[in-house]
C-alpha cells in the first residue's frame, strides 16, 4: 500500500466515527492524521536512504580523497593523563602513578584544533578524557571549564576506577561530567580487589554511592553507569553487579567482554579471557537481564554477551525489545562482517590522543577498542601526522584510506576482526541524510 493511499484510508477511518466523538476528531482529525503520516513517511525515508547507504558512504570518501570534503569528529578522546593507581590485571600497560599529565595549556591547544572554517560536517559535541585515571590530574576542573568554554554546548564524558573520595577539585571534575561512568569489575570484596589490583572494595563502593548522589540523569547530567569487564573468573557475578548498582543508585550497568592483549600486571598468570562457549554463559547473562528488567536498571551488552542469549528465549527478546529503540544500538544479531563495513566511528570518533613522557602529544589509534590495531589504525606508524592537528588528521589520505576499507570489508578480517562493539556504532538514519545532503552540496558544484 502506498502513502498516499494509507494517509487517504487513515484520513476516512478517523471520520467514520461514532457521532458523540465527532466533535472531537473534528478539533484533532488534522493533529492526529498529520503525526501517523509524518511517522509513516519518515520510516519509509529511513529505508530508502539506508538502503543508499553504500552510495552515500562511497561518494563521501571520493570527495574526502579529493579534499572536496572535510569533516570534523563530534567524539573527541584525549587522555587527561597516563598515570593510574591500579594494577589491573586486564590492563595492557600505563606508565604507573607518575605517568605524563596533560597540562591546562596543551588540552586548549588540542580543543581549538577540533574544528575550522573549512569544515563542511561535524563539530565536537563530546569529549573523553578517559585513559589512566582521569582525576590524578589535578587540572582537571579547569581543563574540563576551559572546552565548556570553548564548546558550550558540547557534553563531557569520563570513565574513573572511583578509587580517589570525591571532594575537592575530584568533586569539581565530576560535576563538569555529563556522562559518568565508573568501572567495576567485581560484586564481592574477594573478585573485585583481586581483579583490580591496589583497590579498596569498600572504598570504591563508598565512593560510587557519593558519585551517585551528586549526578542524577536527567537532573545535571545524562548517564551514571558502572562498567563490568567480564571474564570467566567474574562472570557468576554478572546479576549480583545489577543488583549492586541499584542499591548504589546507579541506574546503568554496561558489561563488555574482556579484551585480551598484553598484561603486564597479570603477575599471577590468572586467566582474563571470556572463554565460556554460549550455551555456558547464558544462564548468567539471562539471569543479569532479568535482574535488570525487575529493578529497572538500564543493562548494555556487548555483542560477545549479546550472542550468548538465545534470540527466541524470554531473556533474549526481553534485551533485544530494549535495546531496539536505542540510537546507538541496531539489529541485536547483525554480524561481524555486515556491521565492521556499517560502522560509522572514524566518520565521527576523532583518534585516541596521548602524551609520552617526552611530553609529546600525538594521535595513537583510529579507535581505542580495535582488536588488531597492528594490522591497520595505528597511527604511531604515521610519523606524518604528530605535528597536525585534530581535525587534520581527521581529514588525512590516512583516514580517508581507513573509512574505505571499513566499508569494501577489508578491515574485517584484519584490525577489527573480533570487534564487540561494532553493533554500538553503525549509522543512523539521520547520520546518513546529513552526511548525504552536504556530498550532494559539494557535488552540485562540480562533477566529482
Amino acid at each position: 500500500m502506498n502513502l498516499i493511499r494509507s494517509r487517504t484510508l487513515l484520513t476516512r477511518f478517523l471520520w467514520a466515527t461514532p457521532r458523540y466523538k465527532l466533535q472531537y476528531f473534528r478539533k484533532t482529525k488534522d493533529l492526529v492524521v498529520g503525526k501517523i503520516w509524518n511517522f509513516l513517511t519518515r520510516s519509509a525515508s529511513d529505508k530508502a536512504v539506508m538502503a543508499r547507504a553504500n552510495s552515500i558512504i562511497s561518494r563521501a570518501i571520493e570527495l574526502g580523497r579529493k579534499g572536496r570534503l572535510r569533516i570534523a569528529p563530534e567524539r573527541i578522546s584525549i587522555s587527561a593523563t597516563e598515570a593510574c593507581n591500579l594494577e589491573c590485571i586486564m590492563c595492557p600497560g600505563h606508565a604507573g602513578k607518575s605517568g605524563p599529565t596533560l597540562s591546562i595549556e596543551q588540552a586548549e591547544a588540542l580543543f581549538l584544533g577540533l574544528t575550522n572554517d573549512n569544515v563542511h560536517m561535524g563539530q565536537p559535541k563530546l569529549l573523553d578524557m578517559t585513559a589512566g585515571e582521569p582525576t590524578l590530574n589535578r587540572d582537571l576542573g579547569p581543563i574540563y571549564r576551559k572546552f565548556k568554554e570553548l564548546y558550550p554546548n558540547a557534553k563531557i564524558s569520563m570513565i574513573s576506577n572511583a578509587t580517589v573520595p570525591v571532594r575537592g577539585r575530584i568533586r569539581e571534575a565530576f560535576e563538569l561530567t555529563d556522562y559518568v561512568g565508573m568501572s567495576m569489575d567485581g560484586a564481592t570484596p574477594a573478585t573485585y580487589e583481586r581483579i583490580r589490583k591496589g583497590s579498596v572494595y569498600k572504598n570504591v563502593v563508598r565512593n560510587v554511592r557519593d558519585v551517585a548522589t551528586i549526578k542524577k540523569e536527567g537532573v545535571n547530567c545524562d548517564s551514571v553507569q558502572l562498567l563490568f569487564v567480564a571474564m570467566d573468573q567474574n562472570i557468576h557475578e554478572l546479576a549480583e553487579m545489577v543488583r549492586l548498582a541499584h542499591s548504589l543508585g546507579v541506574p546503568r550497568v554496561f558489561m563488555q567482554e574482556s579484551e585480551v592483549r598484553t598484561t603486564p600486571f597479570n603477575t599471577e598468570g590468572q586467566n582474563i579471557a571470556l572463554n565460556l562457549s554460549n550455551a555456558e554463559l547464558s544462564p548468567f547473562v539471562a539471569e543479569a537481564v532479568a535482574e535488570a528488567k525487575r529493578l529497572g536498571v538500564e543493562l548494555t551488552l556487548t555483542s560477545r554477551l549479546q550472542d550468548a542469549l538465545k534470540s527466541d528465549s524470554p531473556s533474549g527478546s526481553e534485551y533485544a525489545q530494549s535495546t531496539s529503540t536505542a540510537e546507538n544500538i541496531t539489529q541485536p544479531r547483525l554480524t561481524l562482517k555486515e556491521g565492521i563495513k556499517s560502522c560509522h566511528y572514524p566518520w565521527f570518533y576523532a583518534p585516541r590522543v596521548v602524551q609520552n613522557r617526552s611530553g609529546e602529544v600525538h594521535p595513537t589509534l583510529v579507535c581505542c577498542h580495535m582488536p588488531h590495531a597492528d594490522e591497520g589504525g595505528n597511527l604511531r606508524r604515521h610519523p606524518e601526522l604528530k605535528q597536525k592537528s585534530i581535525v587534520e588528521i581527521f581529514n588525512s589520505e590516512v583516514y580517508w584510506n581507513f573509512r574505505a576499507r571499513l566499508l569494501d570489508g577489508t578491515l574485517a578480517t584484519t584490525a577489527c576482526r573480533d570487534c564487540q562493539y561494532f553493533r554500538m556504532t553503525q549509522w543512523t538514519p539521520k547520520q546518513l541524510r546529513d552526511l548525504e545532503t552536504v556530498v550532494n552540496e559539494e557535488l552540485d558544484r562540480g562533477q566529482i
